[in-house]
């Protein structure tokens, strides 16, 4: 039987040799694949068979001493050699089982990091699409690079690469901080030539200049963006009224505007998880910051707001600062509640105001500068200091919560001047709550001129 295997096994490899298509060299492997592998199989069965006679019997194989086996001993034997080739086969394809599922999985992690390596490598070419067209002089292809690179951001998110997704961010707060024009920011020019007459020589001289075409809208648009980024919830009147603000997308993100020029900004309700700068940020037409919460130390030091600007119902969780930041016309602080606010050296041109608001550690203004101040029912846990603060029309604690003493060295108030440091306590030592208690004269009834309605108070 071996050597007809082994006849059949060199007639096939002559038969591989001698054919010609590569249809029949395909049979032909096969046949002398199948021929091997009887010819092996064969060879083990009478190999584990004579072992298995030798286990029962114990004289030796009966195909090599010519010992006949009894029915009993001959069916053992089978019994065994049978069961010895059914666990070695099962083994052997368990085996192969084995190999064929690691071929697999192999084949499956090449193709995944391939399908990996495809989608890292479009993400960045989006990328690089979307920062060309930020640089692009037409308005229609600014914006459509500002949509695809937040949708570049999207995507690093999904796939829990922050790192990469802070670089999308940093682009658009990096637009929002070159240089800008308001005279230049509506118009649909993008280039303009200057000829200049040089006295001395009588030769004339051209500058060029480039700049962005129709930039405002693209500031407005990367404004609405990254506030609809940061706010959890579609915006409406219930989220505004919230003391704290839902996680959006990117709130986990850093954003940095300083110096930025912003346009129409409105971050309402939107929520900043990490610190956020607005240094020597200019806002150009209202701004709104209502129901908005900051987890991180934010500041808006030396910001120019040029326009009505509202932080009402703000949280901040940590201290926020508006040290020498300049308001054209009225800031609104009520319902807000916050961990350590710092106003110094601030100038509002019409009215502070800071209705309800909470302070849980001492609110530090020092130098500060506004028409009228409005404390109405403002809680105050730690004090706060207003030295050298200037108020040119009015000034109300009315209804104001106090449980700490309260400093006016050197401030100015209409009716009165304080040149020295002021404690009020109560006599059990709690604070003094100073209810219904307003210090003016009441100027609008002498003039006219000094109205709420001309100071634009909202009530």
């Amino acid at each position: 039987m071996v050597l007809l295997c082994l006849l059949c096994l060199v007639m096939g490899q002559n038969s591989v040799v001698k054919s010609k298509s590569s249809h029949d060299e395909h049979w032909a492997r096969l046949v002398v694949m199948s021929l091997a592998i009887s010819a092996v199989a064969t060879l083990y069965l009478l190999l584990v068979l004579g072992f298995s006679v030798r286990l029962v019997d114990g004289g030796g194989p009966w195909f090599v001493t010519g010992h006949a086996l009894e029915a009993g001993e001959l069916f053992d034997a089978t019994r065994n050699a049978v069961a010895f080739a059914t666990f070695t086969i099962a083994g052997g394809a368990a085996y192969l089982a084995y190999r064929r599922q690691r071929a697999t999985d192999r084949t499956n992690a090449l193709t995944t990091s391939r399908h990996e390596q495809d989608e890292l490598g479009e993400l960045r070419a989006r990328f690089t699409t979307a920062v060309e067209q930020l640089a692009h002089s037409s308005a229609t292809v600014r914006i459509a690079g500002v949509y695809s690179l937040a949708a570049v951001a999207d995507q690093w998110l999904v796939r829990e690469d922050v790192e990469q997704a802070q670089v999308a961010v940093d682009v658009l707060c990096g637009y929002m901080r070159l240089p800008y024009s308001p005279d230049l920011g509506e118009n649909h020019q993008t280039k303009r030539v200057v000829k200049i007459e040089r006295s001395d020589t009588g030769e004339a001289a051209e500058e060029h200049f480039e700049f962005p075409q129709n930039d405002r809208v693209v500031r407005q648009t990367i404004c609405r963006l990254l506030a609809s980024k940061l706010r959890g919830l579609p915006l409406s009147r219930d989220i505004t009224a919230r003391s704290q603000a839902a996680p959006g997308a990117w709130s986990d993100l850093v954003f940095d505007f300083s110096g930025a020029h912003l346009v129409g900004a409105n971050f309402e309700a939107c929520r900043f998880n990490e610190p956020v700068r607005f240094v020597e940020a200019v806002f150009e037409g209202d701004a709104s910051f209502e129901g908005a919460y900051f987890a991180g130390r934010s500041s808006f030091a030396r910001a120019e707001f040029q326009s009505n600007a509202s932080f009402s119902r703000v949280h901040g969780a940590l201290p926020i600062s508006f040290d020498a930041a300049e308001f054209d016309s009225n800031v609104f602080f009520d319902n807000a509640h916050f961990e350590r606010l710092q106003l110094r050296a601030a100038k509002i041109e019409v009215g502070a105001f800071f209705r309800r608001a909470t302070f849980m550690e001492e609110l530090v203004m020092p130098g500060s500068s506004a028409r009228s101040w409005d404390f109405s029912r403002v809680t105050f846990e730690r004090g706060a200091h207003f030295g050298r603060c200037t108020a040119r029309v009015r000034v109300t604690f009315a209804g104001a919560s106090i449980t700490d003493p309260m400093k006016f060295d050197g401030t100015e108030i209409p009716s009165t001047k304080f040149n020295r440091l002021v404690e009020w306590n109560s006599p059990d030592g709690d604070g003094a709550d100073f209810s219904d208690v307003e210090w003016l004269p009441d100027l609008t009834d002498e003039d006219p001129a000094l109205s709420d309605e001309s100071l634009d108070l909202v009530d």
